[in-house]
């Protein structure tokens, strides 16, 4: 997630992001809560990665950031009636309040919400927690573009099993099992993370361990794939744990795949104990 900071010489000034959101932040302010208006409480090293975690919270709309400690408070939308929910002068603290950009454009495709998985043709999306299935279809869709992403926290709740088992896979329709684009595995009986992508002209190319997650713990875990800035006929595949980079990998033989769908797991492997909330997978085009 890339952000352009826009400084004044007040307290007040703009994050921006690239989903057509921004933050307005004031220092040496917060938001008073109640037990009603906090989402979660987080570590966050950064004001970009606090906003970047309200971003990626649907019901997040405003956010107190301690820069002193790192303490992320995720909160809902304020309501001016609510005392408890008012600003007040902080030494220390950062108020962010989350905005969406008009358009004067013509409206996104539609989306459709079910058991609280929301859907595009391009994205997919949910807050809640959910634990893989087997054969669990979180979305379809008309294709895949070269460049996408991943985002979400994620919980091992258990390991020890013999074989590896299986978080996530992007299948196309007609080739079915040929296809991992990506395919994310736990193995074996540790909770490192093993991937499997279409790249080199292989459609189910494993690339071995990419991440190490933590038990009993959420992370955040963020796979991407862009365009390569530099071999700009080739793209990058990037994974980040916690907003630090634990794999990278330049390919040359990135694919548009049509009529593909999003398993949460796969029917054909077991399903990994893990927990999921805050996820997004969304196409980012060629």
């Amino acid at each position: 997630m890339i952000f352009i900071i826009f400084l004044s010489y007040s307290t007040f000034y703009m994050v921006y992001s690239q989903d057509g959101q921004y933050f307005g932040v004031t220092d040496n302010m917060k938001i008073l809560v109640d037990q009603n208006s906090v989402l979660d409480t987080l570590t966050a090293d950064s004001i970009l990665i606090c906003s970047h975690r309200c971003q990626l919270h649907s019901e997040c709309k405003n956010a107190n950031y301690m820069a002193e400690t790192g303490e992320c408070q995720l909160l809902v939308e304020i309501d001016d009636r609510d005392i408890n929910q008012q600003s007040e002068d902080a030494e220390g603290f950062i108020k962010l309040t989350k905005f969406q950009c008009s358009s004067d454009s013509s409206e996104d495709t539609e989306s459709s919400s079910s058991n609280g998985i929301t859907k595009t043709d391009d994205k997919v999306s949910f807050t809640s927690e959910i634990t893989p299935e087997n054969g669990k279809l979180l979305g379809s869709f008309p294709k895949q573009t070269k460049s996408w992403k991943i985002e979400m926290d994620i919980k091992v709740l258990s390991t020890g099993t013999s074989t590896s088992t299986n978080i996530l896979r992007m299948v196309e329709k007609e080739s079915g099992s040929l296809l991992n684009n990506p395919g994310l595995m736990l193995h074996k009986s540790s909770p490192d993370v093993m991937l499997k992508l279409a790249t080199d002209g292989q459609p189910n190319k494993s690339l071995g361990k990419v991440a190490t997650l933590k038990l009993n713990q959420f992370v955040h875990l963020s796979i991407k794939v862009e365009r390569d800035l530099i071999k700009t006929n080739h793209h990058k595949l990037t994974v980040h744990v916690d907003f630090v980079q634990s794999f990278e990998r330049i390919h040359s033989h990135a694919e548009t795949y049509v009529d593909v769908e999003l398993y949460f797991s796969s029917g054909s492997s077991k399903a990994a104990n893990v927990v999921v909330k805050n996820f997004v997978f969304e196409n980012l085009g060629e």
